[in-house]
């Protein structure tokens, strides 16, 4: 796509399933992570699907290209489709005040010199502030609308029980993602599709439907009732992950479920994608014209990236712009036990899913190069890229190889890094050989406590988890681990640095930040 002119390229997807099912069961070892499913599909329909590990590691059960995932903000790409079909058919205009079309809630930015539109929420421009905001509940949550005009109409209720400013900057001034936002675009569906459908409605007939993806669905709830009991049954469990040890996330759900309330499959998610590549055409059913697909793909307001290869399209992320590599589309992850990648390379010519059933707890953000579903889809694409020849160089097996990384890595220390002349030589290295071991891990992190773990959820059950009051929590008496000794099990669960993330400073230092600059905000009482 970055020439004009992509080519129909062709995988040879026996020769890349191999290469996966060396690499895949390595990344789910190293990682700590249950399993993986994946999906590849070149612009020419040859697919690869396949999955490893677990998906229930209690009962054993294994993760197969049929289970089902908790796909979380990849469900956005959703609410851009959608909404952009609605523009094609003149019931939306992107470039409208979104108040035009609403009745049950206004939306306004007290910072803004104009109104809202939908093309500021799906450029992620409108003001509204970010945050973790899922607005989350282990019940079931009210309705889309009503979530929408409660939180519109107040502050925002953010991380650690605080309030902060639901608008930090004026309507364009700067990206500033939201899933606040994408669910005002699905409840902007609700309002304008001409039969009056719910947004997990319309997603199902005018996508999911006519583009054959038999095992997906955006639910209000996903629960019996809401959600085809196949897709419910399929699911694989989702664990919260503490180092090596993996812990089943509770049931969570969201109001804001078109922007993070995806179910589906690897092999699903990846159909849309490809009507992506496609130019918005899949088995005959054309979802999106073509010139549809360009503008979503098509960097909204480069200034606010300067200098990057990255930027935002309608409601889709972009990267490594004005290279061979270029991809669009949209990460995903649902609390705490999903994190997922799903890209289109459209100069490649292929598009990959890849789904996990885990979140590392030692951090919120699981970036790509630290998580399992990340690392398989850097993989895929630079196997594509390579015609297959970074994979399988080595004929050494695994702890051989470990051995010479470590070997590698020394002597470039050694020899780079300290300018070091002379050769190392065999008398060198025979004594490095001969003096190394591997640190026992006995009596450290091997025993589980049931019990232990129990405690730690109750201690903070007792008390409003303000950032102030877990704080004082973690020096009292009342916590049963020592500072020291929690840093340590920050390294044990694979945190960068021995800090215990408890709050999170990323979001709890925000707080007051926003607090200063905007909470006069709120006392305008409108």
């Amino acid at each position: 796509m970055t020439d004009g002119s992509p080519q129909p390229t062709e995988i040879d997807v026996t020769a890349l399933g191999e290469a996966l099912a060396r690499y895949a069961p390595l990344v789910l070892r190293i990682t700590a992570t249950p399993g993986v499913s994946i999906a590849v599909t070149d612009r020419a329909g040859n697919s690869h699907v396949s999955a490893y590990g677990m998906a229930n590691l209690a009962d054993a059960t294994r993760m197969r290209p049929e289970s089902v995932f908790h796909l979380g903000s990849i469900s956005k790409l959703y609410v851009s489709a959608a909404v952009v079909q609605l523009a094609e058919r003149g019931l939306l205009d992107l470039h409208r005040p979104v108040n035009h079309y609403l009745d049950e809630f206004t939306v306004r930015n007290p910072l803004g010199s104009r109104d809202i539109t939908a093309y500021d929420l799906l450029t992620h421009q409108s003001g509204l502030g970010t945050s973790s905001a899922f607005d989350a509940t282990l019940g079931t949550p009210g309705s889309l609308a009503k979530h929408l005009a409660d939180g519109y109409g107040t502050a925002e209720g953010i991380e650690y029980g605080q309030s902060g400013a639901r608008w930090t900057a004026p309507v364009g001034a700067r990206f500033q993602y939201t899933t606040f936002g994408m669910a005002t675009l699905g409840h902007l569906v609700e309002v304008t599709n001409k039969a009056g459908l719910s947004f997990a409605d319309y997603v199902a007939g005018e996508i999911i439907e006519p583009l054959g993806m038999t095992a997906a669905a955006i639910p209000d709830l996903p629960a019996p009732g809401h959600v085809p009991a196949a897709l419910l049954d399929a699911r694989a469990t989702g664990y919260a992950r503490f180092g090596r040890w993996c812990v089943p996330t509770p049931e969570v759900h969201t109001p804001l479920y078109p922007a993070g309330g995806m179910l589906g499959t690897a092999a699903s998610h990846n159909r849309f994608l490809c009507s992506l590549m496609l130019g918005g055409r899949l088995d005959g059913n054309q979802i999106l014209r073509p010139e549809s697909v360009r503008a979503m793909v098509t960097p909204q307001n480069p200034a606010q990236f300067p200098g990057g290869d990255h930027g935002i399209g309608l409601g889709m992320e972009l990267r490594q712009l004005g290279r061979p590599d270029f991809f669009f589309g949209h990460a995903g992850a649902y609390p705490f036990g999903w994190w997922s990648f799903s890209r289109v390379y459209p100069g490649l010519g292929f598009a990959v899913t890849v789904l996990s059933n885990a979140w590392d707890m030692a951090r919120f953000f699981n970036p790509v190069d630290r998580s399992a579903s990340g690392l398989i889809t850097e993989f895929v694409a630079n196997w594509v890229a390579t015609g297959g020849g970074s994979a399988g160089r080595s004929t050494l097996g695994w702890d051989e190889q470990a051995a010479y990384a470590m070997g590698l890595l020394m002597g470039e220390r050694l020899r780079g890094l300290f300018n070091i002349a002379e050769p190392l030589g065999p008398a060198v290295t025979d004594r490095m050989v001969a003096g190394a071991r591997l640190i026992p891990a006995e009596g450290y992190g091997e025993t589980w406590s049931a019990d232990g773990f129990a405690e730690g959820v109750r201690a903070l059950d007792g008390f409003e988890p303000s950032a102030e009051r877990i704080r004082a929590f973690l020096s009292s008496p009342e916590c049963l681990a020592s500072a020291p000794d929690l840093d340590l099990h920050a390294l044990e669960f694979g945190a960068s640095h021995a800090e215990w993330p408890m709050p999170m400073s990323f979001w709890a230092d925000r707080v007051e930040q926003n607090r200063a600059l905007y909470g006069h905000l709120d006392q305008l009482g409108f």
